[in-house]
């Protein structure tokens, strides 16, 4: 009878073991079965004990116990995943397939569906870059540890791979020793805007040498010429003082042109309870550029074409800067007694500022590159023309930090109008 018993009781084991590992796919469960409930079976070498049927009772309170803790542990782990903002992949080397993704990561790479989707299918269906799935294959037999560089999509990605060993909290009856789940954790980072931005920085510091140059080699060959103690004019020394005092002007031009761009880094995120008014940067603008204005005897208009003044979401100082640097551009290359006019208009979603001058023009074929840094349409002929090169370079990097856009339409012999936009803020709170 006892024996029946038992014979039965292994049955009813062998089916919850069963219904276990199809539910929740984890070895853990069986381990636990196998270690807990197995002893309790007869052995044929030995006499058959006594049934304890408290005993029993209670070893399945306990397994039911560990299972709703290994189930509360995955839930657990699957929200610490799909809660992590970093893109992340748990891949096992011996079936060969995905454990878990989370959401991120779909994103990163521009997958649809969910991340549930892609448990237990292989790599290769998820994406296609040679060099990681190359590495997943080598970790069944490698505790080698990567980190791979690869254009993706139109990003440049980095994979960092860590071997992850994670010790079994039972052991199986039959083995003579556990070994330690091995699972390989892909770590993805989207380092396209920091490649570009090195690239950039590399560049803007040959440009900012080759800029220096100019002022500083001037600079020290007058500046030797005074010290040479030669018989100079008292008009002659001035000459060369005023050439120096010039040049450093020019330097000094340079270097917060040059930190103004620096410190556009990192303002794309702008505080979503910072007003612009556009209107109002203007006028502060005129302000800041009237006194040059007036050596030349220049006139600025400004006309407000809104019924309401238009409200931005925005760094007002930039954008102020933005205004001020197209103004001073105007300046510049206006005849004496011209007239600057300038506008603001209310078109779409956007507000449209809009500058004209009388100055030479801009050939059409360098309009595309004047907002580039330190290009400049007249090169070394125009000499009277004072400048770094970055003034319409930090005008567009302003447009594009909020959003915005700056373009110029010219025709040349009359003059050029510039424009700059920024989108305007969709409800506003008075």
């Amino acid at each position: 009878m006892e024996l029946l018993i038992c014979l039965l009781l292994a049955c009813l084991l062998g089916c919850v073991a069963t219904c276990f590992l199809k539910r929740h796919h984890n070895k853990k469960i069986f381990a636990l079965i196998t270690t807990r409930l197995l002893p309790l079976l007869p052995s044929s070498a030995k006499p058959l004990p006594p049934l304890d049927m408290v005993g029993i009772a209670q070893t399945f309170e306990a397994l039911s116990n560990e299972v709703n803790d290994l189930h509360l542990n995955n839930k657990l782990f699957q929200t610490i995943l799909n809660h992590t903002e970093q893109p992340v992949l748990l891949y096992d080397p011996q079936d060969k397939n995905i454990v878990w993704l989370n959401q991120q990561l779909l994103d990163l790479i521009n997958v649809s569906g969910k991340p549930e989707d892609w448990i237990k299918k292989t790599p290769i269906e998820l994406f296609r870059i040679t060099s990681a799935l190359d590495y997943l294959d080598k970790t069944a037999s490698s505790d080698e540890e990567i980190k791979i560089q690869a254009n993706y999509s139109g990003h440049t990605l980095e994979i960092k791979g860590e071997l992850l060993k994670i010790d079994q909290p039972f052991t199986f009856a039959a083995a003579s020793q556990t070994k330690p789940i091995r699972l390989v954790l892909l770590k993805w980072n989207d380092i396209t805007r920091d490649i570009r931005a090195n690239e950039s920085g590399r560049e803007l510091i040959a440009n900012v040498a080759h800029q220096l140059r100019t002022p500083l080699t001037s600079i020290k060959g007058y500046a030797e010429t005074l010290l040479d103690g030669q018989a100079l004019t008292q008009e002659d020394t001035k000459r060369f003082l005023n050439t120096i005092l010039r040049n450093a002007d020019r330097l000094n031009r340079l270097v917060n042109d040059v930190l103004f761009l620096a410190r556009l880094d990192g303002t794309e995120n702008f505080d979503k309870n910072a007003l612009l008014k556009p209107a109002s940067c203007i006028s502060s603008a005129i302000e800041v550029v009237t006194e040059e204005a007036f050596k030349k005897g220049i006139t600025i208009t400004f006309e407000k074409n809104t019924a309401h003044e238009p409200v931005a979401i925005g760094n007002a100082h930039l954008f102020e800067q933005a205004v001020i640097n197209l103004l001073d551009n105007a300046i510049k290359y206006s005849k004496k007694s011209d007239i600057i006019q300038i506008t603001l208009d209310v078109v779409g979603n956007e507000a449209v500022i809009k500058i004209r001058d009388n100055g030479p023009g801009i050939p059409a074929e360098t309009q595309a590159r004047i907002f580039e840094r330190f290009y400049r349409v007249d090169g070394d002929k125009n000499k009277t023309v004072q400048g770094t090169g970055l003034g319409l370079a930090i005008v567009n990097e302003v447009a594009k930090a909020h959003g915005g856009r700056v373009w110029v339409e010219s025709i040349l012999g009359q003059g050029a109008t510039f424009y700059l936009t920024v989108p305007l803020k969709k409800q506003l709170h008075q």
